[in-house]
């Protein structure tokens, strides 16, 4: 054990660095709070409740997706939980079961950006672009504007709270 501590401070010493005690990176590098969809979470700023996934409808007004991808919307009711205004940016990542993630854009959420007083409340909508075979386990809503000291939120999405997709209209057949 002595030799271990030694051969460490020495490390320090000559590099001016400690080892790092666990390797960085992953999932779980950001700090966050965990839940499913209609699960009121708090991390410290914000209360969050996803309540919906839907695909995109004309009212969105989202425009065309790009071609070979399809839009996944999502509604949060949300409260401001500081003893201060909140001024953010929420953002979202979905994740599917092969780790392959889609990040919104900051011009697709609405409202953009958040600026609400003490314990006002609020509809959040985040859309974002998906392949149509995309489906998402898994969400995590960040806010880069306060990141010292916003956790984020990862949230389960289970297949029960996904839209359903339309069956594929059969093609006419030809008639001899």
């Amino acid at each position: 054990m002595y030799r271990i501590i030694s051969a460490m401070l020495l490390l320090a010493m000559m590099t001016g660095q400690t080892p790092a005690s666990t390797i960085s990176g992953g999932a779980n590098q950001i700090a966050g709070v965990s839940g499913g969809i209609n699960k009121t979470l708090f991390n410290g700023m914000i209360r969050w409740k996803m309540t919906t996934i839907r695909e995109a409808q004309p009212s969105d007004r989202l425009g065309d997706p790009h071609p070979r991808m399809k839009w996944l919307v999502f509604l949060a009711r949300c409260s401001n939980g500081l003893h201060s205004s909140y001024i953010g940016l929420p953002q979202l990542t979905l994740t599917d079961a092969q780790d392959n993630s889609y990040h919104s854009a900051d011009s697709n959420t609405s409202p953009a950006p958040v600026n609400v007083i003490q314990g006002q409340a609020w509809q959040e909508r985040i859309a974002i672009e998906v392949p149509p075979e995309f489906i998402p386990v898994k969400a995590v809503i960040t806010d880069p504007s306060n990141a010292s000291r916003f956790k984020a939120f990862r949230i389960a999405i289970a297949s029960k709270d996904l839209p359903k997709s339309e069956p594929a209209s059969p093609s006419p057949s030809a008639s001899p």
